[in-house]
This record gives C-alpha cells, sequence and structure tokens, in this order.
C-alpha cells in the first residue's frame, strides 16, 4: 500500500513524503523501488515497465530511475535491506540541519553528484536520499537517559508506580505477577551487590505498604547489567528524526498523460470529481500521434482553467513574457539597466546646469567678480 510520511521536528514543523497512487488500470505506474528491476535478474541491465506504444521494443532505465537504484543500494549497505518507495512528485519541506547531516554521513556520494553537470545515474536523487536518510537513521539512549524517561517526577529514584508503568511497557498485558517479582529480585541483587557513591533519599509515598524494594537509584540502574541490558534491548534504539507515516492519496495524486484521448478524458474528470492539494500529471505522450496530441494539449489547458480559472499574482499580464532562463540573465539585466539610468541622470543634470549657466553667465561672472558683495543683479 502506498504511505505518506509526515515528519515532525522539535520546532514544530511537519513535512509530507507520499508515494505516489497505484491503480489497477495504470500497468506502467509502480512506486516500488524493487520493482524498477526484474526480480532474480541482477547481472543484466534492468528494464523498466513500457508504455503501450513500446511494449515491443526494449528500453533501458532512465537516468532518474537508476539514480533511485543507485542511492538504494548505498542505503542497503548503510542501513540494511528494506523495501523503499519512490518519493512523489510534490513540494518537500527540508530540514537544514538534516540535509547537513545526511550530506556529512555520506560526503562523497554528494560531492560526486555536485560534480555532475546533469542528471547522472551516480546521483544521490535528493527527495529520496533525504526522506529515507530521516526513516533510517537511529540513536542509542544512554542508561541514565532511559532511568529519567520513567522518573516521572524526576526525584531521582524510581517509585513502585513509576517501576509498574516501565514493566506495562516492556512486556505484553494483562501484566503477569511473575514478571514483576522477577524485575524486582533484580533490583533487590544488583542493591546487594553493588556499592553506591551516594543514596538519594526518597521523597515520601514513593512505596506501597507491601513493598520490600531498596531505594531505586540512577546510578544503582546504571551499574545493574541485568537491567541495563532489558532497557536497551527495549528502548535503547529509537529513531533520531520524529516522522509519521500516513496513508497517501489524501493531499495528492499523481497520473501518466497518453494520447488516448479517452482515457485522458476520464482522467481528468476523476481529478476534477476528487481535487487534491497537489496534482502531478506526467507526460507520456506518443510522439509519433501528433494530432492526438494536440486535443490531449487542448483538453489539459482546458482542465486547468476550469480548476484555477484567476491567475495567480505571481503571474505576467497577458502582454508580458519573461526573456529571462536564469537569474543571472536577470541580475545582469537588472544592472546594465541601472548603469544606463545613471548615465542618462548624469546627462540631464550637466544639460541643466549648462543651460543655466548659458542663460544667467553674466549675472554668475559678476557675483564671482565681485565675491557676492552687491548680489546678483537681474
Amino acid at each position: 500500500n502506498s504511505t505518506v510520511m509526515t515528519t515532525s521536528a522539535p520546532h514544530g514543523f511537519r513535512y509530507e513524503f507520499a508515494h505516489p497512487l497505484s491503480r489497477p488500470r495504470h500497468s506502467n505506474k509502480n512506486d516500488d523501488i524493487i520493482n524498477l528491476v526484474h526480480v532474480g535478474n541482477n547481472d543484466e541491465p534492468p528494464q523498466r515497465q513500457k508504455p503501450i506504444y513500446l511494449k515491443n521494443k526494449s528500453r533501458k532505465l532512465d537516468t532518474y530511475a537508476e539514480s533511485l537504484l543507485h542511492v538504494n543500494r548505498i542505503f542497503n549497505r548503510a542501513y540494511g535491506f528494506e523495501r523503499r518507495r519512490v518519493p512523489a512528485h510534490m513540494p518537500h519541506l527540508i530540514d537544514k540541519n538534516i540535509v547537513v547531516d545526511m550530506q556529512r554521513k555520506f560526503p562523497g556520494e554528494f560531492e560526486k553528484t555536485s560534480s555532475h553537470r546533469l542528471r547522472d545515474p551516480q546521483d544521490m536523487q535528493f527527495a529520496f536520499s533525504y526522506f529515507y536518510y530521516l526513516m533510517s537513521e537511529k540513536i542509542w539512549s544512554s542508561t541514565g537517559e532511559l532511568f529519567d524517561v520513567f522518573d516521572t517526577d524526576k526525584s531521582g529514584t524510581w517509585s513502585d508506580r513509576e517501576i509498574r508503568t516501565l514493566l506495562s511497557r516492556m512486556h505484553m498485558l494483562p501484566l503477569d505477577y511473575s514478571l514483576v517479582l522477577d524485575f524486582e529480585n533484580l533490583i533487590k541483587n544488583c542493591s546487594a551487590a553493588v556499592r553506591l557513591d551516594f543514596l538519594p533519599s526518597p521523597p515520601p509515598g514513593e512505596r506501597y505498604l507491601d513493598s520490600t524494594l531498596p531505594t531505586v537509584s540512577r546510578e544503582l540502574i546504571k551499574k545493574c547489567p541485568p537491567i541495563a541490558g532489558r532497557l536497551h534491548k527495549k528502548f535503547g534504539e529509537k529513531k533520531k528524526y520524529d516522522h509519521e507515516i500516513l496513508k497517501a492519496g489524501r493531499n495528492e495524486i499523481f497520473e501518466m498523460l497518453t494520447s488516448n484521448v479517452s482515457m485522458t478524458v476520464q482522467l481528468l474528470d476523476e481529478i476534477r470529481r476528487e481535487p487534491k492539494k497537489f496534482i502531478c500529471l506526467n507526460d507520456d505522450l506518443d510522439p509519433s500521434r501528433k494530432s492526438e496530441n494536440d486535443v490531449v494539449r487542448a483538453l489539459l489547458s482546458d482542465f486547468y482553467r476550469s480548476l484555477y480559472p484567476l491567475k495567480s499574482s505571481f503571474e505576467l499580464p497577458p502582454q508580458y513574457r519573461n526573456r529571462f532562463s536564469h537569474r543571472s540573465d536577470l541580475f545582469e539585466w537588472r544592472a546594465s539597466r541601472t548603469r544606463a539610468r545613471n548615465l542618462l541622470l548624469i546627462l540631464i543634470f550637466l544639460l541643466l546646469m549648462g543651460t543655466i549657466y548659458h542663460l544667467f553667465q553674466q549675472q554668475i561672472r559678476r557675483f564671482f567678480r565681485y565675491g557676492g558683495r552687491s548680489g546678483l543683479i537681474v
């Protein structure tokens, strides 16, 4: 099943990660990374599933798919084998700190990616790398940190209530009393065998009336291998970055546009019926069917006009066209326009000063001759 992954950073941001929707009527749409190659045929070049008009031709994977497989192999070595899926074509919010951590872990791979001017099979495909790094990174908690998790009153000792909470999370419910006795015996044995440097005074009410447990301090748990081992086995490994797996298809949709006009009409009507926040329509038109492609493009234009009849404030008016393909070209044009404007202002200023001097040259000469004592005479 497809999934959406949402991650929550400590500062409250949430990120969505979605896999393309998988519908039975699209046989060439596949979001599973392991299905990009033939199963059990790892020695031969991987083949992609072909559109209908290329079903009798042999085609290798495109560069994008090869880069996904490249990252998948790297992550298999780093994190172990698992089933990974392809992120959808939709906007993704990226945490810069996580990106920095990822680039530090795989410096050579990202340096190699940065050296490629165009897409390359050896690229670290960005969205796929980012989200599976985020999901795969683990951190290990120390015994002291695990003790603090269950020391809810921050007294420095475990009460009987806190121990009950710990056991309820370690074992299946209902909690068998033998498990409680076993844990209490471990604490008693460690308390008798371990010499503590400091024994904190527990607050009143930490023990039940029939409790026979000693003071369970942070130092005692850290120096008790049987209990520390159980804590690490159950709670030691955790996700480095918080995230949540949600069902896909709620906010995004991915569809393939083909040269089949009737299928295109049906596809666009389905999107009209259930519009999403993010719509990705992939161009899979047959170049040899030019007349059908013209109809499909007209249908697509009409579809977008039906959903978004009003232009965005970021769009240019109809009589204008953006003639710049790169920001550097825009900045260069702005700089040249600024230079031309400044030069024009200087020329206007000089022309104005020359005109004033020509009109009032006698008064100006008289002013400078007498030092302004008699003033200007008009």
